[in-house]
């Protein structure tokens, strides 16, 4: 997974961040009702805007294939159109998906503000056999 694709659920995340529509003059939700509600309306159109768009290509080898939001967490899925399963080290996947976390995902405020809410982000990756190479896990407990 490259940078592309956290910028691409950070620019998705940023078009639902700005309507606030439960915060108080303080900017704090009134309820927590209000703010799971909220929360969960934002991950359902982001996720709705995301799967109007696949599949599409996030790079020469890496095809989004869609996302769903369940509660409190974003699943999305790729698929490494020129490997097979048996092919990636899962290992390698995710020390390179750590590597770049902090530097956009954590660190980009569209994203940040629906992890500090206590959304978790999964990407999971497939092989072009359809079988799972990794599943890596955002959430603010990981974000420094």
């Amino acid at each position: 997974m490259k940078r592309l694709t956290y910028s691409f659920i950070a620019l998705m995340a940023s078009v639902y961040i700005t309507d606030l529509w439960s915060l108080d003059k303080n900017n704090n939700f009134e309820s927590t009702k209000e703010r799971d509600e909220y929360i969960a309306i934002t991950l359902r159109k982001l996720v709705k805007q995301m799967n109007d768009q696949a599949p599409f290509m996030v790079d020469e080898e890496t095809r989004f294939t869609s996302a769903v939001a369940l509660e409190k967490t974003i699943n999305t899925s790729y698929t490494l159109i020129n490997f097979s399963s048996e092919e990636v080290d899962a290992n390698v996947v995710n020390n390179h998906a750590w590597k770049h976390k902090n530097d956009i995902a954590c660190k980009d405020k569209a994203t940040r503000i629906l992890i500090d809410l206590g959304v978790s982000y999964v990407y999971l990756l497939y092989g072009n056999d359809g079988r799972l190479i990794t599943r890596v896990v955002l959430d603010k407990y990981k974000c420094n």
